[in-house]
C-alpha cells in the first residue's frame, strides 16, 4: 500500500519531537517544501524513481527533443507503427563511421537505432531520420510534480514515487529540518548524518548518471 504525504510528515514531527499539530520549530508548510526538495534529490539521484513510458510523436529528421517536462532520458524501446520493431541505441561515431551521410538520408516511420549524448540530456537522435508525426515509445525521467500545503492536511495525498524510497525521502527531510540550524554544531552534525542515511538508503555506490544512461553498456 502506498504510503501517505502525512504520514511521512508525521514520522519526521515524532523524531524531531514536534508532536503539537502545527509544529513550533518546523511548520507543515516547511516539512512539506522540504518534501519536495527530497523529490529533487531523488530525480538526480535515481532519475528512474519518476520514469513515465509514453508515446512520442518524432520532429521530421534525425534530432528529437524531449518532451518539455521529461529531464532526461532513459531509454527508446520500439516502433509504435508498421511491425513496432525495437529502436537500439547506438552510437554517433560508430554510425558516422559507417553511414557518413545518415543525418540526410530519406526520412521514414520506422527508426532502427536512437543515440544519445548524456551531456545534452534533453535531446536525442534517430536514424533513419524521421517523418514528421512518427511515432515511437519513449521511457524518461520527469520532472518531480511538487506537493502544496495544503496537501498534508488531505489525508488521501500519497506520496509521488514508490514505497522502497520512503526511507530516503524521510532521511531527508530530516537533513534539511536539522540544516535550518545548522550553525549549532550538534544540529549540523544530525543534518549530515541524515544526509548520508539518505543516500545510504539508496545504495548509491555508482555514477548515476552512468548508471541509468542508455550509453552504458550494461543497459543495452
Amino acid at each position: 500500500m502506498a504510503t501517505r504525504v502525512r504520514e511521512l510528515i508525521q514520522t519526521v514531527r515524532r523524531t524531531l519531537q514536534e508532536t503539537q499539530t502545527e509544529g513550533v520549530r518546523w511548520t507543515n508548510d516547511e516539512l512539506v517544501e522540504y518534501l519536495n526538495d527530497a523529490y529533487r534529490f531523488l530525480a538526480e539521484q535515481e532519475p528512474e524513481a519518476f520514469a513515465d513510458n509514453s508515446e512520442f510523436e518524432c520532429a521530421t529528421g534525425v534530432r528529437q527533443e524531449l518532451p518539455v517536462y521529461a529531464v532526461r532520458l532513459i531509454n527508446v524501446t520500439r516502433n509504435l507503427e508498421g511491425r513496432q520493431l525495437p529502436i537500439m541505441p547506438s552510437d554517433i561515431a560508430v554510425l558516422s563511421s559507417v553511414r557518413p551521410n545518415w543525418m540526410a538520408e530519406t526520412p521514414t516511420n520506422q527508426q532502427e537505432f536512437f543515440l544519445y549524448d548524456d551531456r545534452d540530456p534533453k535531446r536525442f537522435y534517430v536514424y533513419p531520420p524521421a517523418t514528421a508525426g512518427s511515432l515511437i515509445e519513449l521511457v524518461c525521467a520527469l520532472e518531480p510534480k511538487k506537493h502544496l500545503p495544503k496537501e498534508y492536511e488531505d489525508n488521501e495525498t500519497l506520496l509521488r514515487v514508490n514505497d522502497r524510497y520512503y526511507p530516503a525521502l524521510m532521511n531527508y527531510v530530516l537533513h534539511r529540518a536539522y540544516d535550518k540550524d545548522a550553525d549549532d554544531a550538534g544540529n549540523f552534525t544530525r543534518s549530515q548524518t541524515y544526509l548520508q542515511s539518505a543516500y545510504n538508503a539508496l545504495g548509491i555506490k555508482l555514477q548515476n548518471t552512468s548508471r541509468i544512461s542508455p550509453n552504458n553498456p550494461a543497459n543495452k
